[in-house]
């Protein structure tokens, strides 16, 4: 027998954005709430008009997982897209 996940990841190993223009995006947190937390929920809108079924994978950037103990570092208040998507740590 055979498993197969099929899944969209939006971005691997994001980053966090114009660091030179908004330095504070290098905070843990910053980033995901002001850069990766819209772009995933605009980019989960327009794959479920399409998709209502596939999992949808999001990330945040790689070093808020490490420098925070809130949610992770992530910035997001909730997994972008709701019950249907993962958030990887």
């Amino acid at each position: 027998m055979s498993y197969v996940l099929h899944m969209h990841q939006l971005i691997n190993e994001p980053w966090a954005g114009d660091v030179y223009s908004k330095p504070s995006l290098l905070l843990p947190g910053v980033a995901g709430r002001d850069n990766l937390g819209p772009l995933y929920d605009y980019l989960n809108t327009a794959i479920r008009s399409v998709d209502n079924n596939t999992l949808i994978f999001y990330e945040p950037v790689t070093w808020s997982v490490f420098l925070s103990s809130h949610r992770g570092g992530t910035g997001f208040t909730d997994v972008p897209g709701g019950p249907r998507s993962v958030l990887m740590l």
